[in-house]
């Protein structure tokens, strides 16, 4: 009995405490920011900088060719945005859907 008394108190006091240190990273996370304007950068450089704005949430932009079927980016620096979703300067949260329109270095945005 008194073994069972023990745990309970032990779980009683220990649960807050948990809490409170699980609570601690989630808090750091930006709940909403602006969405960047990533339009000329390399692909690289454009999912470092949305990102950062976003405080390090994890977001799993769309990524697409605007310039012919679809193809595996092996190479992020090889790619250049041309098109964003969300726009520049719109409010975001972790559950904005981003969408990256891409093309090659040696090709227009939309041909």
């Amino acid at each position: 009995m008194k073994k069972h008394l023990g745990a309970t108190i032990g779980a009683v006091v220990l649960a807050p405490l948990m809490a409170m240190s699980l609570a601690g990273p989630a808090n750091a996370v930006a709940e909403e920011w602006d969405m960047p304007d990533l339009t000329g950068m390399t692909l690289a450089a454009a999912l470092s900088t949305v990102t950062s704005a976003a405080e390090n949430t994890q977001l799993l932009p769309a990524v697409f060719n605007t310039t012919g079927p679809t193809q595996q980016i092996s190479n992020q620096t090889n790619w250049y945005v041309c098109y964003q979703y969300p726009k520049a300067d719109t409010e975001m949260t972790a559950k904005t859907k981003v969408s990256l329109g891409v093309r090659r270095p040696d090709t227009d945005c939309w041909s």
